[in-house]
């Protein structure tokens, strides 16, 4: 059986036409064609339709989510610009106050002058701290909602932390 196989091989030319092996060719094709379609074929799509819509639907929500980013970060700019026009206010103030209070006792004046003039720094300090500490709090929840739909699935507390340290150290750095 083995020296016939053999001689079979031996005499196989690849231009050789055989209606037998050409039909089993197209009856084997067939069947497989058929068992694909019948159990495989609309998972498949199912399954990719399915990765298309999971995709679409990440965009959206990183696009929505970017705009949220953009509307927070110009609403701190408008809240940052007011405070310091604030406190561009409180300092215009303090020279007038200084100036009146120098007239009428010079030595009081610059005491009263420097306690106000250091609230007003300090005031500035803590609006900007707050302002910048509201848009990293926001930036933060931001991006891990974004990076949460992206990734697809529920992130931990050390997720949260890793990606919340390295969005803060990436705003630092400016």
């Amino acid at each position: 059986m083995i020296a016939s196989s053999f001689a079979l091989l031996i005499d196989w030319h690849p231009l050789k036409f055989d209606p037998g092996t050409l039909f089993w060719t197209w009856a084997v094709f067939g069947v497989v064609v058929f068992v694909i379609s019948k159990f495989a074929w609309k998972p498949l799509i199912a399954a990719l339709e399915a990765r298309e819509k999971k995709i679409e639907d990440g965009i959206l929500k990183a696009e929505r989510a970017e705009a949220e980013a953009k509307r927070a970060a110009a609403e701190t700019e408008a809240k940052l610009r007011e405070a310091f026009v604030k406190a561009d206010q409180i300092v215009e103030e303090t020279r007038a106050r200084g100036e009146k209070l120098a007239k009428e006792l010079e030595s009081e004046a610059r005491s009263a002058a420097d306690k106000v003039l250091q609230r007003a720094r300090e005031e500035i300090t803590l609006a900007k701290q707050q302002a910048v500490e509201e848009m990293r709090v926001l930036a933060v929840d931001l991006a891990l909602e974004a990076a949460s739909s992206v990734v697809g699935r529920a992130m931990n507390q050390d997720d949260h932390r890793r990606l919340a340290g390295a969005a803060i150290d990436q705003m630092k750095r400016g």
